[in-house]
């Protein structure tokens, strides 16, 4: 492999569990929080890299999901293999913080199966398999501005639909992830025959219309990722639009369009090898041109867009050049391998860009988020004082360039294009089940 593409070196290693680490959530790029399959939760200072707060035994089995957003204080949802999932009232207090239980309520977590929570400006939603055998959903409206006041849950059995796997019993549902289509909630339902389904779930009668399904592997669908592809974020009439994916940044002048007027992107990949890239229509509908990446090695515990238009001032030095013309300039797909290593692939050309190599154990998961300046940092209500006396890292997991890309980014600098550029300030997170999660500038 091109050693240019071979990253090593993350920024920063994260190492506060004793367990592998199976997913990781973070809350205005400032405040990050992951859980392991011991059952216990840890919250981090992302700025400072400085550990806040531990809650032991959160739950009595492995943790599938966290995530960590804003009510009218801030929340912690997480799920177990317990078959419970949790809310916890988390609580900053200087450079500590203190986390109280708030509710419980059960779920179904024989098959593994996450849940799924939309968190947007529009848009709050909770969806959870609750039984198995019936591909029983759970879905909560987190709308209110208080965990108190939360919705009762709707309850939609979506039973055997599927006809593909030719069996005499329900094809267990082994993912589940929700998504919006016009300011509406669907569900796309991945299931362990290898088969998709999309689902337009109503609440108020606690039923189902299904949009689309389809057959797209033999292996079992572990996960899903979306994003939203519009051409108003791609600048086309910039002189140096064709060098760097700087180009594909949105135009600041325009306003940014709302999802109405957005295509949708779907990945899904699991025990195979094949990693499926669709497009889905505005109907929610599977369009007819699928793409297949088509890996070494098999199994994909985890996959994740990363879209330029979902950043403020997206900067990066280590992914490659693309065609401003093409619609899905500036969207990478990140996928987190059972073979340890984290392949990003830019779909608009479906090639591989970057392989990182550090961890020693499958990937369970990936997020990325967006470095803000020191002075948007210091306002910042959720970022606390930073600490002058932290101590770094040694000197591999301090290195914040991937190997021999070092020199290609120092040759970018000192070019008269490279001048004009921002510096790199987009990041990836990733946690793994070696017990340890890696922060790499991108």
């Amino acid at each position: 492999m091109d050693p240019l593409n071979t990253c090593k070196y993350p920024r920063f290693v994260f190492r506060g569990h004793a367990a592998p680490v199976n997913t990781i959530d973070v809350y205005q790029n400032a405040l990050l929080v992951s859980a392991d399959q011991e059952g216990s939760i840890v919250v981090w200072d992302l700025s400072l890299k400085r550990k806040l707060t531990t809650i032991q035994n959160a739950h009595k089995d492995s943790i599938l999901a966290i995530r960590l957003f804003k009510l009218d204080h801030l929340v912690i949802i997480s799920q177990g293999r317990d078959n419970f999932i949790k809310a916890w009232k988390l609580v900053l207090k200087g450079f500590t913080a203190e986390t109280l239980l708030l509710s419980t309520f059960p779920v179904d977590s024989l098959c593994f199966t996450a849940f799924s929570c939309l968190i947007s400006d529009k848009h709050r939603w909770l969806v959870s398999l609750v039984d198995s055998e019936k591909n029983k959903l759970c879905i909560i409206d987190l709308s209110s501005n208080s965990i108190n006041d939360i919705g009762v849950p709707t309850f939609i059995t979506l039973g055997q639909w599927t006809k593909y796997s030719g069996l005499d019993r329900t094809v267990m549902m082994m993912s589940v992830k929700a998504f919006i289509v016009k300011s509406e909630l669907y569900v796309a339902c991945g299931y362990e025959d290898g088969s998709l389904a999309i689902i337009k779930p109503d609440c108020s009668s606690a039923s189902f219309q299904l949009i689309d399904s389809k057959l797209f592997d033999q292996s079992p669908i572990l996960t899903i990722s979306f994003t939203h592809l519009n051409s108003n974020c791609i600048k086309t009439n910039t002189p140096d639009s064709s060098n760097l994916l700087h180009s594909a940044i949105s135009d600041k002048s325009t306003p940014k369009p709302s999802l109405i007027d957005q295509k949708i992107l779907c990945a899904l990949g699991g025990t195979g090898k094949n990693v499926y890239i669709i497009h889905i229509d505005e109907d929610g509908k599977f369009e007819e041109n699928t793409r297949k990446i088509l890996l070494k090695n098999a199994g994909i515990n985890t996959l994740q867009f990363l879209n330029f238009c979902d950043f403020e001032n997206p900067s990066t030095s280590l992914l490659p050049q693309a065609t401003p013309q093409h619609i899905e300039t500036g969207i990478f797909l990140a996928l987190g391998c059972w073979d340890y290593r984290i392949r990003i692939f830019d779909i608009s050309t479906m090639q591989q860009s970057i392989v990182m190599l550090f961890h020693n154990a499958p990937i369970s998961q990936i997020f990325f988020v967006e470095i803000k300046s020191k002075l948007e940092n210091h306002n910042s209500n959720i970022l606390l004082k930073t600490d002058s006396t932290l101590e770094q890292s040694n000197d591999n997991e301090n290195d914040s360039n991937c190997g021999s890309l070092l020199l290609k980014y120092q040759k970018l600098k000192n070019s008269s294009l490279g001048k004009k550029q921002l510096s790199p300030n987009i990041q990836m997170l990733a946690c793994s089940h070696d017990f340890r999660l890696s922060l790499w500038d991108l």
